[in-house]
């Protein structure tokens, strides 16, 4: 009876320290704001290396999908604060010690949420920035690579170390590490293993898609240690702030026909042509070739971030054609 008892006051402990203390995770665990028409995210467990939560889980998604369905939000940041880790994985131990208790509730809940939140995450229509400053490892991936844009610094450690476990590579790493800029033969060495990346093969297997110092991203110079994120939020705030207006031309053509001496058919026919370039790219494999072909040379240094123009997404060219007709009759 002694040992029921203090089993059941284990599960009610972690039942009560994981599931119960959602109300505070939205607060303490992730912040977000708005910041002009960015949404930032903040994954705010910097003495657990922000390892993901049930609660977390349960504040993310009520936050994406806000902005997702926000016309005045144009793009998605998620950062991890401390430091040290973008996100080491999931709390696999609270699942463990949750399990172990007899509560098979908690981990049900947090591995079907937390897929769910993967698969909302990579059907968003708004743009995600992650900025993989740290250590970003299993679940941390999950809440990133299915984003459009993934940045690494000199700091990037990344691995899918679940065989370490006995698990497997989940959130979707089964399709990820095979895609076609990882390759099967890489990524199924990475499930097996659970090998470590840093920046330089990051962008050579196209999991980062860009490379930036973290000192630059935090807003101070090289080897200049910062707290913030200036750098980054500067960044976005001109690759958002306007489509750069390259060329407008209109070409009027007008044909006049004199039916009879009193009836005059005029056909006016005016196409206007908008050529214009958007500082920043809209899709995500136009950078992690250039990055292969330049870190296949030198396996051992990361590609520094090319300039603006460098990141111009291909021109868009519009093309808005009017037609008129006239019909007139003299006297």
């Amino acid at each position: 009876m002694a040992v029921r008892a203090g089993q059941s006051a284990t599960r009610l402990g972690v039942i009560s320290r994981h599931v119960c203390g959602s109300a505070s995770a939205t607060t303490a665990e992730v912040t977000f704001e708005r910041r002009g028409s960015v949404a930032w995210l903040t994954l705010a467990r910097p003495k657990a290396l922000n390892a993901l939560t049930l609660p977390m889980i349960r504040a993310l998604r009520p936050a994406l999908e806000q902005s997702a369905s926000d016309a005045s939000v144009r793009c998605i940041v998620m950062v991890g604060e401390g430091g040290k880790a973008f996100c080491a994985g999931g709390d696999v131990r609270a699942v463990c010690e949750a399990a172990q208790a007899g509560d098979a509730a908690l981990p049900d809940a947090f591995f079907r949420e937390e897929y769910q939140l993967n698969h909302a995450l990579a059907r968003s229509p708004k743009p995600q920035v992650s900025v993989w400053d740290g250590i970003v490892m299993g679940g941390g991936a999950g809440l990133s690579v299915h984003g459009r844009f993934r940045v690494a610094t000199e700091r990037t450690l990344f691995a899918m170390p679940e065989t370490g476990i006995g698990f497997f590579p989940d959130v979707g790493g089964s399709h990820f590490l095979q895609a076609a800029g990882v390759g099967r033969a890489l990524g199924t060495y990475l499930a097996l293993t659970g090998a470590r990346l840093h920046a330089a093969d990051l962008l050579y297997s196209g999991l980062a898609t860009h490379f930036v110092p973290s000192a630059v991203l935090r807003g101070g110079e090289a080897g200049e240690a910062g707290e913030g994120w200036g750098g980054l939020e500067a960044a976005l705030q001109v690759a958002l702030s306007r489509d750069t207006l390259i060329l407008t031309l209109t070409l009027t053509l007008t044909l006049t026909l004199t039916l009879t001496p009193t009836l005059t058919l005029t056909l006016t026919l005016t196409l206007t042509l908008t050529l214009t370039a958007t500082p920043y790219p809209y899709s995500s494999n136009c950078y992690p070739e250039r990055c292969r072909a330049a870190t296949a040379r030198s396996r051992s240094t990361p590609r520094s971030p090319p300039s603006a123009q460098a990141l111009m997404a291909p021109s868009r060219v519009r093309v808005l054609p009017q037609l008129s007709l006239t019909l007139t009759h003299g006297t």
